[in-house]
């Protein structure tokens, strides 16, 4: 298997060209009801809560109810989106410092105290229970996500069905 890391939009257009077997990424219920996912077979494999965050430094607090500096994922990745909404509903003022397709350099730049981010509680558990992050949530600034793994319909390859139907069948458990 090779394992590569990509935005959604662009993993939905290999997935569905089929030069790749799997996609794993983020979902809502409402963008699985849109229609973008007609020609795949998915399955739901975990959830996850993208939140605010900033490093637990002596010098720099951040709240979002005043100015803040972002730093945020590029304008194609799918978490962008749903960044954008957050801050959009809530009328938070914020300016953007960095922007990046990967969550991994935002979580980097987050801990060196550059700014705030919205990360995917799952990939900041350890630095949370440090107390290296402080999260910066209510309700109204956390986004419920969920996980799913995602195989093209057309792709009958014994192996890609072996894996695909692993996967279901772990979540049936």
């Amino acid at each position: 298997f090779e394992i590569m890391a990509i935005n959604t939009g662009e993993g939905l257009k290999l997935l569905k060209e089929g030069k790749i077997d799997f996609l794993v990424s983020y979902a809502s219920k409402h963008e699985m009801n849109q229609g973008k996912f007609d020609a795949l077979s998915s399955v739901r494999v975990g959830e996850t809560e993208i939140i605010p965050v900033y490093a637990k430094t002596t010098n720099k607090t951040y709240d979002l109810n005043k100015h803040f500096p972002l730093l945020t994922y590029s304008k194609n990745a799918y978490l962008r989106n749903l960044v954008d909404h957050v801050i959009q509903t809530n009328n938070l003022d914020c300016h953007i410092l960095y922007e990046t397709d990967n969550a991994e350099n935002l979580k980097q730049l987050v801990l060196q105290g550059v700014g705030v981010a919205w990360l995917p509680r799952i990939t900041i558990m350890d630095e949370l229970a440090e107390n290296k992050l402080i999260e910066l949530s209510t309700s109204q600034y956390v986004v419920n996500q969920s996980i799913y793994i995602y195989k093209s319909k057309l792709n009958n390859n014994p192996l890609t069905q072996f894996v695909f139907e692993h996967f279901k069948e772990l979540k049936n458990k």
